[in-house]
């Protein structure tokens, strides 16, 4: 079990948020933190889950949070590393894949949109 650790580096311009260890409930205030700090005056933000171990609902619900907050705002948010370690398998049981983005997704910027690649 590999606690849950974040990184930010780079500027306001370009920011990347490098998150590893495990995006679960136990963790979801520091992810929360960790979130709202980066987005902090940041024109654009890249997210980068290739390290995380483990994922649960509560990490995704953040994740989808995360997007909502990039669109309310106007950040550019990037996700890395969606598809790869835990987060599709976890993503396609909780059903977070989709067609189509939900009512805040007017720039079609979804993150589950196109299902499991």
């Amino acid at each position: 079990m590999e606690e849950f650790t974040a990184h930010q580096s780079g500027d306001a311009s370009s920011r990347v948020l490098a998150l590893s260890g495990m995006l679960t409930i136990h963790y979801a205030g520091e992810i929360k933190s960790a979130l709202m700090e980066a987005f902090a005056g940041a024109e654009k933000l890249t997210c980068d889950l290739q390290r995380i171990s483990e994922i649960d609902l509560s990490g995704l619900q953040l994740l989808c949070a995360a997007h909502r907050l990039a669109l309310d705002s106007g950040v550019s948010l990037t996700v890395c590393g969606l598809h790869e370690n835990a987060v599709p398998s976890v993503a396609q049981e909780a059903g977070f894949f989709r067609h189509v983005g939900c009512l805040q997704d007017v720039n079609k910027t979804c993150l589950w949109v196109g299902g499991e690649k």
